[in-house]
This record gives C-alpha cells, sequence and structure tokens, in this order.
C-alpha cells in the first residue's frame, strides 16, 4: 500500500531528523566549550530497538544494493540498559558504514 509506505518513510525521516537535532545540538555545545555529556540510564527492548532500526537503515541499504537483517538467535539479552540516544547514534553509525564498506 503505498500510502502506508509513505506513513512510514515519513516517520523515519522524523525520526532521524529528531536525531540530527540532537547531534548538532551536542556539537554545537562542545563548540562553545558548555559540553558536558549526560548519560540517561533507560531501559532499552533489544528486539523493538533492533526493528525499528533496521527499518530505518533498510531504506539506505536498498540504495546501496544491500540488505540489513538481524538473527534473532544472535540477540543474548531481551533488555540492556543505557542511553537510548547513544547506543541508536553508536548503532546507526555502524550499520551505515557497513552499508557503505
Amino acid at each position: 500500500d503505498p500510502l502506508l509506505r509513505n506513513n512510514e518513510l515519513l516517520k523515519n525521516a522524523e525520526a532521524s531528523g529528531k536525531n540530527m537535532l540532537k547531534i548538532l545540538d551536542d556539537i554545537l555545545l562542545v563548540a562553545k566549550g558548555s559540553f558536558s555529556l549526560v548519560l540517561e540510564d533507560q531501559r532499552v527492548e533489544v528486539n523493538d530497538f533492533l526493528r525499528t532500526t533496521i527499518t530505518d537503515m533498510n531504506s539506505f541499504a536498498h540504495t546501496e544494493g544491500v540488505s540489513v537483517r538481524v538473527r534473532k538467535k544472535d540477540i543474548l539479552h531481551n533488555h540492556v540498559i543505557g542511553d537510548f540516544s547513544r547506543i541508536r547514534q553508536i548503532i546507526n553509525n555502524l550499520i551505515s558504514n557497513a552499508i557503505k564498506f
């Protein structure tokens, strides 16, 4: 369904935009010299996190002619504790680099 696909793409674009704003805010704070890294302890559901991340990265992967998959048997824990935004930045960076190279 094209409408459903467009809605999915818009949600992905919105989430990516919010993530980019957070990164830019951090960069500006570092440039000002007033950056203090504060990590939040959040419960991150691994399956949900990976599903969302893979969905977000699949459009990019498709343009590069590859696919991104996660094998459920490789997931050792149902959740982790950490800063969701930072974990997302790191995983997106790793997957993006894997797709490019």
